[in-house]
């Protein structure tokens, strides 16, 4: 779609997203501005909620609720007259537009303004040893990263693009399941210091290229190649810049150092004990050889806290490591998004401070509104406080910018079951399983759905496929309990207090207050306070603890975790 559509002081521009207020750009959220465009495109006629519910939320089955609330907030933006409600029909657009340059055709919004849209994919390793994968990969990584930092230019989200990695499907496949009109591609082949980069960029309707290059270089101008192709890139879309100048790559000053973060960052795609260890000690070794390389910086604070989310670390290590990483990050680069993430969730994880942890998102959101990982952290803030309904938003809209996360359908699963959509939550969570298997706690979250809804049996079979053991346990007692199986409950119940009541005492109260056992309950969730248990931060938010509301000690509790009765 290009043109824009103007009313009055409003002035929408689809290509790049953008909605101005009297010129100036206004922070409206993604899934709000493809409903308004949506109802723009079509003011001709009264559009039904169906078709609004399926143009904005594609693939995804969401409460009428969800478009009654962007209604009010587009309302409250443009003025209470400029969409009608049609009783028993929809909604229709019915402000004067004067629509300039403007070629549109009725179909999906997201669809519609994808033009000026890219995805990078992982580029192919033809090193003769076959060994220089993570180097082809960081590559890759870092030009989408540069193309990301262009407002004008919709990049797919890294998990999302090298989610094709090693797989057979063809580009125009690769394009629609990303919603994206252009594909990046290449390969490098590395010798020592000698680098050969071979990059294309590919129409994806007509398989034509708008662009190819191979560059023979040494490794030390491989930022310089970063900026070429980024710069290439947006020539041949003919994006505009806005400010009139290309981003600049993240440059290191040692060039061993930016290879030990590109191993790092490859090792960090594996979230196993050895490979987060393993990601921590090229970090720790690229910052003895450059302490000042800030990327690096933002992620040895992430790897460190997402130890501590794994229990893969003592506490006191992943904090004190972890925000001082943050810290220096921020200091030494303040506009990069990633520091700032990294320093919520220090302050969430570790300080339980959470308008400290919101206002390092807001920041983050600030310098790259499009950003996955903020978004989601955005969400995990608001739900942890109780913000149920704009966590599901924020989940969304991160389920919107990078649609293969397996963690951001994760979140939105859990956020759906705190609202009682049991439907929407079941499909989030199915969509986890099939984007990342068992992880993610998706089978556990499945199985608290089955179990509310009271199909025990069904919910002890997704509990003993957790691969965690103490999962199966928690899962074995709820679910054993639930059926009258009163021996075995209680048997899963005492192993689970014997095994883990050093480091799992919020799992235990999980099972106590579910049983009804409230003095239990509150009992193991002291204990998990002591602990700094890492999961106390759920207590607002598990539907397993719903026992404990009535009860005084419960807003005590949360008035001693910080959070809003």
């Amino acid at each position: 779609m290009t043109g824009t559509f103007q009313f009055g002081h409003i002035e929408i521009r689809p290509d790049a997203r953008q909605l101005l207020v009297d010129g100036e750009k206004s922070q409206l959220g993604a899934r709000a501005f493809d409903l308004l465009l949506a109802l723009v495109v079509r003011r001709d006629r009264v559009v039904g909620k169906s078709e609004l519910l399926d143009l904005v939320w594609p693939n995804l089955v969401v409460e009428e609720n969800n478009l009654q609330v962007h209604i009010s907030t587009l309302r409250k933006l443009l003025g209470p007259h400029v969409i009608a409600t049609i009783p028993g029909r929809g909604y229709q657009f019915v402000a004067d537009v004067d629509s300039e340059r403007s070629t549109v055709s009725d179909s999906n919004p997201s669809e519609s303004a994808i033009d000026q849209s890219i995805a990078v994919l992982p580029f192919v390793d033809m090193s003769k040893d076959k060994d220089q994968e993570y180097f082809a990969d960081g590559l890759s990584e870092e030009i989408l990263n540069l193309l990301t930092r262009i407002p004008e230019l919709r990049v797919a989200a890294r998990t999302s693009a090298f989610s094709f990695k090693g797989k057979s499907d063809d580009i125009p496949t690769i394009a629609r399941k990303l919603l994206v009109a252009n594909i990046m591609e290449g390969s490098i082949r590395k010798s020592g210091e000698k680098l050969r980069v071979t990059a294309q960029l590919v129409r994806a309707d007509n398989g034509y290229h708008l662009w190819s290059q191979t560059y023979n270089c040494v490794l030390d101008d491989v930022f310089e190649i970063q900026d070429e192709i980024a710069t290439a890139v947006v020539d041949a879309l003919k994006v505009s810049l806005l400010g009139g100048s290309m981003p600049k790559a993240k440059v290191a000053a040692d060039t061993e150092a930016y290879t030990l973060y590109l191993r790092a960052r490859a090792a960090f795609q594996r979230p196993s004990k050895v490979a987060m260890e393993e990601a921590a000690d090229h970090l720790q070794q690229a910052l003895r050889r450059d302490p000042g390389f800030a990327p690096a910086l933002a992620l040895l604070a992430q790897a460190r806290t997402f130890q501590l989310e794994c229990g893969f670390i003592l506490r006191q290590q992943a904090s004190d490591e972890a925000r001082h990483a943050a810290e220096r990050a921020i200091v030494l680069e303040p506009n990069l998004c990633a520091a700032h993430v990294s320093m919520a969730r220090v302050h969430f994880h570790f300080d339980w401070d959470w308008a400290a942890a919101n206002a390092e998102i807001r920041r983050a959101r600030e310098i790259d509104p499009r950003d996955p990982d903020a978004l989601r952290w955005a969400g995990v803030v608001a739900f942890t406080l109780g913000r149920f309904g704009e966590a599901v938003e924020l989940f969304l809209q991160a389920v919107q910018q990078d649609p293969l996360m397996a963690a951001n359908f994760a979140m939105l699963g859990d956020a759906n079951l705190c609202l009682g959509r049991q439907t929407e939550a079941r499909l989030a969570l199915q969509k986890v399983l099939e984007l990342a298997g068992d992880s993610y706690g998706a089978r556990g979250g499945l199985g608290v759905l089955l179990l509310i809804s009271g199909h025990a049996t069904e919910a002890l079979a997704q509990f003993e496929r957790e691969p965690e053991e103490g999962s199966r346990l928690v899962g074995r007692a709820l679910a054993n309990h639930a059926m009258g199986l009163k021996t075995e409950a209680d048997s899963a119940l005492a192993r689970l207090g014997e095994t883990y009541a050093d480091r799992r005492a919020y799992s235990v109260a999980r099972v106590h207050a579910y049983r009804g056992e409230l003095d239990q309950a509150f009992a193991w969730l002291d204990r998990a306070y002591l602990q700094r248990d890492i999961n106390c931060v759920e207590v607002k938010r598990d539907v397993l603890l719903r026992n404990l509301i009535p009860d005084p000690r419960f807003a005590a509790y949360l008035r001693k975790m910080r959070l809003p009765e």
